[in-house]
């Protein structure tokens, strides 16, 4: 009986809690004694600004406020208690753990400061989301059901499941959401929904063929994407005049006569099936980008471009010779047809960037290329000799596509070449490369020593293929050297191999699992590990300045539970789900 009157008399009794922080002070009245610390952490969060890659600690004296205790089991049991907060890094590994269901000291709180979170599984992933969160995306194969309604205020970006397909009427969602991506097989009008003001790209999946007549799209809307089926007409649709880039999907093949465009669109993309004429009066003046259906092949005669066009992309049977005078063009894209010989002056003398389609296998005569070119991509068919090609001086980016093969001995790359890129099938030798080159890249098949080839000083990022495995000891990797990537094949220890101090990032493959030999860097940021190096990883991860880990799912088998990782890290992927706390 006094046991039961002492509990009663306890559940009455309340305190009045001071909240002391740097530059803020508050009161927290008439709080039970009985309530978990918890619960009154909760109340002392919400009065608080979430900052991310933060999150609150409260204590009670020299003693963080326990969770599980009750505030008379804490000593807080009368007048007015004061408990003090400090705002802690976030603690990534923490935040991920308790999403995966394991038992972390800090529970939801941990996930306070995260600001991205990517690869959600179940809804119960969703049910303490922090008011830091500005990103959220979520897995394939998502199947429980979706209450928008909770997430949280701060988001500004979100991505539905592909299997979302909920009627969306009367659904509130976050005010400051910018970014809003629907799944593969939502297919519900969306009339009733109120779209945040603040929305500025609404991105539509390959199932959605509603019409749009009666939706109101926010005044801040600068992009929609319509995908896969959608095939409505679009005469009676308001477009807000902010819209800045309108993609149509594949299926979408309706007259544009009676479309009221946007007088400031700048992006207009039509999809494969879209065959329609397009006359100068119905593409608004501002237009600067034009991408033309698959389906479309009219000559560039029957083609009038309005004179503000600054990139040009055919579609995927385009195949006519090039003989119009293109307007003065800064970015040209041919579609995967195309394979006609291109002849001197075809090409706008402004042209910034060029890239070929799938089909394109012609030789470059000399003069060809315009000097002002800057970035040229050849597509998978490409492989012509290039010994002979005037490549011109202000190229800045060289891509070869899948089946480029040919040697490269004396080809004379521009001195300001800065990315090179080769395909699936090269693999010939590299006797020189541009004195200036920042970025090289091998495709699948490469599986040449390095050692052979001078990698310029300048180079900063390394990238090489699947097939890559020959021993790296007597490599010069460059001092500047800030991204390097190994392919999926590379089995070779590293311990004879001296990494550049500088390293940022570093790549390794499904088959590499001898992390154990490699002398990592400490200015190392960034770590990407495809197989399996648990073993490795629980003896603890000695970088104090490593900020992303990437454990590839399925390859990673180990438990993460179990690891040590580095308490300062911002990014952490594995299994499927990829939590951070920097700003997206």
């Amino acid at each position: 009986m006094g046991e039961a009157s002492e509990s009663g008399k306890e559940q009455n009794e309340v305190v009045d809690v001071e909240v002391i922080t740097l530059g803020k002070r508050f009161k927290v009245s008439d709080v039970p004694i009985s309530m978990l610390g918890r619960d009154l952490r909760r109340m002392i969060c919400a009065r608080l600004p979430g900052k991310s890659g933060a999150h609150v600690v409260v204590q009670h004296g020299s003693s963080p406020l326990s969770l599980n205790q009750s505030l008379v089991q804490q000593g807080i049991v009368e007048g007015c208690v004061s408990l003090s907060c400090v705002y802690l890094p976030v603690n990534i590994a923490a935040a991920w753990r308790f999403l995966k269901g394991y038992q972390v000291d800090e529970e939801e709180f941990s996930l306070h400061g995260v600001t991205q979170l990517e690869g959600i599984q179940s809804g119960d992933q969703l049910m303490r989301l922090p008011n830091t969160l500005k990103r959220l995306a979520f897995a394939d194969g998502f199947a429980d059901n979706l209450d928008l309604d909770i997430l949280p205020s701060s988001l500004q970006s979100l991505t539905l499941p592909d299997e979302f397909d909920q009627s969306l009427d009367h659904v509130n969602l976050p005010i400051g959401l910018r970014n809003l991506t629907f799944g593969q097989l939502f297919n519900h009008r969306i009339d009733h929904l109120t779209l945040p003001s603040s929305l500025q790209n609404l991105t539509f999946g390959w199932k959605f063929n509603q019409s749009l007549d009666h939706v109101e799209f926010p005044v801040a809307l600068q992009r929609l994407c319509l995908r896969g089926d959608f095939n409505q007409s679009m005469d009676q649709v308001k477009l807000p005049g902010s819209l800045l880039s309108l993609h149509f999907s594949p299926m979408f093949n309706h007259s544009m006569d009676r479309v009221n465009l946007p007088t400031g669109l700048q992006s207009l993309t039509f999809g494969t099936r879209f065959n329609q004429s397009l006359e100068p009066e119905h593409l608004p003046s501002s237009l600067q980008n034009l991408t033309l259906g698959g389906r479309f092949d009219e000559t560039l005669d029957q083609l009038r471009l309005p004179a503000s066009l600054q990139s040009l992309t055919f579609g995927a049977e385009f195949n006519h010779p090039i003989e119009s005078k293109l307007p003065r063009l800064q970015s040209l894209n041919f579609g995967d047809a195309f394979d006609q010989h291109l002849e001197l002056g075809n090409l706008p003398s402004s042209l910034k960037s060029l890239s070929f389609g799938d089909e394109f296998n012609q030789p470059l005569d000399p003069g060809v290329l315009p000097n002002s070119l800057q970035h040229l991509a050849f597509g998978k068919e490409f492989n012509q000799p290039m010994e002979r090609v005037n490549l011109p001086s202000e190229l800045q980016s060289l891509v070869f596509g899948d089946r480029f093969n040919q040697a490269v001995s004396k080809v004379q790359w521009p001195s300001g070449l800065k990315t090179l890129t080769f395909g699936s099938r090269f693999n010939q030798q590299l006797s020189q490369l541009p004195q200036g080159l920042q970025s090289l890249t091998f495709g699948n098949m490469f599986n040449r020593r390095l050692d052979q080839i001078q990698l310029p000083d300048s180079l900063e990022t390394l990238i090489l293929g699947t097939l890559h495995n020959i021993v790296m000891e007597r490599v010069a990797l460059p001092t500047g050297l800030r991204h390097l990537s190994f392919g999926h094949g590379f089995t070779r220890k590293l311990d004879g191999v001296k990494l550049p101090q500088g390293l940022q990032s570093l790549s390794f493959g499904a088959l590499f699992v001898h992390l154990g030999t490699v002398n990592l860097p400490n200015d190392l940021q960034v770590l990407s590990l495809d197989a399996d190096c648990s073993e490795i990883l629980c003896r603890g991860i000695p970088l104090p300045n490593l900020k992303r880990l990437n454990l590839a799912f399925p390859w990673f088998t180990g438990d993460l539970s179990q690891i040590d990782l580095p308490i300062h890290l911002h990014e952490l992927l594995c299994e499927g789900l990829f939590v951070s706390c920097v700003e997206p």
